[in-house]
């Protein structure tokens, strides 16, 4: 249990006590700077949470933050270690030169070898890697008589391994990516079976990456967490408005999808599904746009089998997020296996109805008819059917987006971080009890 001081809430000798348990924060995922959504904004309401809790012990983060004022607590930026730097300078330099290069992997490998350095400096009781989690820090702080928590950004990694591997077999491309690495995949579900404390979505709202998890570990492990919105929903406000005052589209539909793109994206299903929608059903005006990088076996997958599809955009990486949602009528989530994404709630937030696959964490937040639809990620009929039913029925399109919207407004980064301060504070409670 949690080594913190106990501590009495007032000065009467009967008071209730307490424990003064200190997280160390360990952040891997770059703040957005001003942006109010994704897991950097995420990872800066969390880090301020803790602080106003007076349980925050230090940071370690990839780059600093200049809307989070830490006070007297220590925050080691690793990016400001000249080393560092150049050691991920190196890592972007082979991947420049090598396109095959695992450059994700590379980056956390780095960052975790770094990252150990400054935990050994570190004052505190517990160790939470916020996403993702750097099997070397775990194990050092479990030698250092920390507890380890760690926050899922991924569905369980054996689950991962299993479905991507299956893909790239069915695609007949190199097994070259992370998730289908057994040596990393071993090592991370080694890592996540030696940790304390496993938190991931409820099944509430996250049916499918809890059940990967209740799949290898045990049950006490595991805590659930309600809140898993990672932005701030009033930020996707114009752009949720303007979509209230805009009638029925009169052209094509305009179907979206955003992600930085792998196989564990599910696209080639899509792209299956988006030839039916074309060849068979005559939906010539509607139009699929892709927005973010695609990896060197996705791309060879779509210049090889989809080049010639009619009415898809690849756009590449967008800066503005914002402004890809406001320019769609629809989101598609396909993921084989997916955590969030947090696409789903971003989408949503901005007021579209969202299509995502059921090994989408996220597709819990969706009732179907309602403010989107689900479907088995590999079902191509269905998700066609999807995708016509949509061109159909265009009128509801509006409705079911505001619906969406009003889902996800009652939640919010603050929220999130919220809870998870109420459940560390609760282990310190169990600490003292214990004692």
């Amino acid at each position: 249990m949690p080594r913190g001081k106990v501590e009495s809430h007032s000065g009467n000798a009967g008071a209730k006590e307490r424990i003064s348990m200190k997280v160390v924060l360990v952040l891997f995922e770059q703040t957005s700077g001003d942006a109010k959504h994704g897991f950097g904004f995420a990872s800066s309401r969390l880090a301020q949470a803790l602080l106003d809790a007076d349980l925050l012990g230090g940071v370690i983060a990839l780059q600093r933050d200049k809307n989070f004022d830490p006070g007297s607590v220590p925050v080691r930026v690793l990016s400001d270690d000249r080393i560092f730097h150049l050691a991920m300078a190196l890592a972007n330099r082979i991947t420049s030169l090598f396109p095959s290069f695992a450059i994700r992997a590379t980056h956390e490998k780095i960052f975790d070898r770094f990252a150990c350095r400054q935990i050994k400096w570190m004052k505190g009781d517990l160790l939470f890697f916020f996403r993702p989690l750097f099997p070397r820090a775990v194990k050092l702080g479990k030698r250092l008589g920390l507890q380890t928590w760690i926050q899922a950004s991924i569905p369980h990694p054996l689950v991962n391994f299993e479905l991507v591997g299956g893909e790239e077999s069915r695609l007949g491309v190199p097994r070259r990516g992370a998730y289908s690495d057994p040596k990393r995949a071993k090592r991370l579900a080694a890592t996540i079976g030696s940790s304390d404390r496993l938190l991931c979505m409820d099944r509430e709202v996250g049916q499918y990456t809890y059940d990967t998890y209740a799949r290898f570990l045990a049950q006490e492990k595991i805590i659930p967490v309600k809140h898993m919105v990672t932005i701030d929903p009033a930020e996707f406000a114009s752009v949720a408005e303007s979509r209230k005052m805009t009638a029925a589209p009169s052209r094509g539909v305009r179907f979206l999808h955003v992600s930085h793109m792998n196989l564990i994206k599910g696209i080639p299903y899509l792209l299956d599904a988006w030839r039916l929608l074309k060849q068979e059903n005559g939906q010539e005006a509607a139009i699929l746009t892709l927005v973010g990088q695609r990896d060197e076996n996705l791309d060879k997958v779509i210049q090889r089998d989809y080049a010639d599809l009619p009415g898809l955009q690849l756009t590449g990486w967008a800066p503005d997020l914002i402004a890809c949602l406001g320019e769609a009528d629809v989101f598609i989530s396909p993921s084989i296996s997916d955590n969030g994404p947090g696409t789903i709630v971003e989408a949503m937030a901005a007021g579209l109805p969202v299509i995502s696959s059921l090994n989408c964490g996220c597709a819990s937040l969706i009732t179907p008819g309602k403010d989107g639809f689900t479907y088995p990620f590999a079902d191509v009929e269905r998700l066609a059917e999807l995708l016509q039913w949509f061109t159909k029925n265009q009128g509801a399109i509006a409705r079911m987006g505001e619906q969406a919207r009003a889902k996800i407004s009652k939640s919010s980064a603050d929220r999130y971080a919220g809870e998870l301060v109420s459940i560390i504070q609760s282990a310190g409670e169990e600490g003292t009890h214990g004692q």
